[in-house]
């Protein structure tokens, strides 16, 4: 949640409560009786938790409460690095990593990593992110974005590529310069017929 995010409070019971909150300036919510509660940062699956915990301070009995996310704000996030189309693009601030990414027309495959993937916010590295994770297992952690964040595709380090038989013929991207041929073997989903492999080495 961020500044600008809209929250469904509703309070019933001894109390009654129903209204639409927008987190000001400094990233609160005011509740009347209660004050301002801070949510700024707080991952949506949170808030309903931390808005009882302040209310039931005042209202210790008979006051039920249900606090969710309505509306997100618009924001404008830079995408650099090595995508096909460096730029700043609008979106949402619960618009994901990937969506920014298709916006700038995609990671440049020849040079751009998949897996090496910062945001910047404000001048230091909050996130670090690997699309193995998406692209393997079609996981990835969500989070919001704020107005001035930048995605940094960065350059690719170790790469590979598997032919011959196996189900997976493709270049592959490693973090680290050794690879294991057991990790190998399992990303590319070799062949059990097969009985022999063939390592070449490429320069430049």
């Amino acid at each position: 949640i961020t500044v600008g995010d809209k929250i469904n409070l509703q309070m019933w019971g001894a109390y009654q409560f129903n209204h639409e909150l927008t987190v000001d300036s400094q990233g609160n919510i005011f509740i009347p009786e209660v004050g301002p509660v801070k949510i700024d940062g707080l991952e949506n699956k949170q808030l309903n938790h931390l808005i009882k915990t302040h209310i039931t301070k005042i209202f210790s009995k008979n006051v039920h409460v249900y606090a969710d996310l309505v509306t997100v704000q618009p924001v404008q996030v830079y995408v650099t690095g090595y995508v096909k189309e460096p730029g700043l693009y609008d979106g949402l601030s619960s618009d994901s990593v990937i969506y920014f990414l298709c916006k700038a027309g995609g990671i440049n495959l020849k040079e751009g990593s998949f897996r090496s993937i910062d945001v910047v916010r404000q001048g230091k590295t909050i996130r670090q992110i690997d699309l193995y994770d998406f692209i393997l297992s079609g996981n990835i952690k969500h989070f919001q974005l704020h107005p001035g964040d930048t995605i940094v595709v960065k350059p690719q380090r170790y790469v590979i590529s598997v032919d011959g038989q196996v189900k997976n013929a493709y270049q592959y991207e490693w973090l680290t310069p050794q690879i294991p041929m057991t990790s190998v073997m399992k990303i590319a989903n070799i062949d059990p017929s097969v009985t022999f492999v063939r390592i070449q080495q490429h320069y430049g």
